[in-house]
């Protein structure tokens, strides 16, 4: 590009020299507009990129703000069912509950380092990670919890007053009652988001 530059300078310099004042005359008033012309295409197609960059990452963000609260509500939904699952008192008749671990997708993809600046909020950064170590030590504690539930039940024990120990258990030593408090007010947060 550089050496077309020069040529055309070297063929500039050479047409002024040998047509003289009439040649400056007619190529001056040409190439500002060409200038004027080039200068306004790359600002137009500049101010265009930018434009679609910005409704790029807003399309971005409300999609991961759309996935965390679908998340979000996911986990809470997981930990009621858990809830119900071992208290009786909060089944409903022949319900059958289920406990499963809380997912975390959502929120690590957030936490990845090209979407956090799209985000720009530290506070909701914070809270994510904080939910996402505490979703995690819940996963790695329950699971642990599930295993020694299914090795060790003996055949036969009553199994209503083993899950009463084994929810007494998740209640005192997983937190369970506060990551589920936090979970509700994050998903109500992130609603207000979007």
């Amino acid at each position: 590009m550089a050496g077309v530059l020069v040529f055309l300078i070297i063929v500039t310099v050479i047409s002024y020299w040998r047509y003289g004042a009439a040649f400056w005359n007619t190529f001056f008033p040409q190439f500002m507009a060409t200038v004027f012309g080039v200068v306004i295409s790359i600002m137009f197609a500049w101010a265009l990129w930018r434009l679609q960059q910005r409704a790029k990452e807003a399309r971005l963000r409300q999609q991961l703000i759309e996935a965390l609260k679908f998340e979000l509500d996911e986990n809470v939904k997981r930990l009621e069912d858990t809830e119900r699952c071992f208290d009786d008192s909060k089944r409903q008749g022949d319900e059958s509950a289920t406990w499963r671990g809380l997912r975390t997708m959502a929120a690590k993809h957030i936490l990845k380092p090209e979407n956090l600046v799209i985000f720009n909020d530290v506070q909701l950064e914070d809270d994510i990670e904080w939910m996402l170590m505490n979703i995690e030590n819940y996963n790695i504690y329950f699971a642990a919890i599930s295993r020694e539930f299914h090795n060790k039940m003996p055949p036969g024990k009553d199994i209503k007053e083993e899950l009463s120990q084994m929810w007494a258990r998740i209640l005192s030593e997983s937190n369970f009652q506060f990551l589920q408090g936090f979970l509700k007010q994050l998903s109500e947060k992130i609603a207000g988001i979007s």
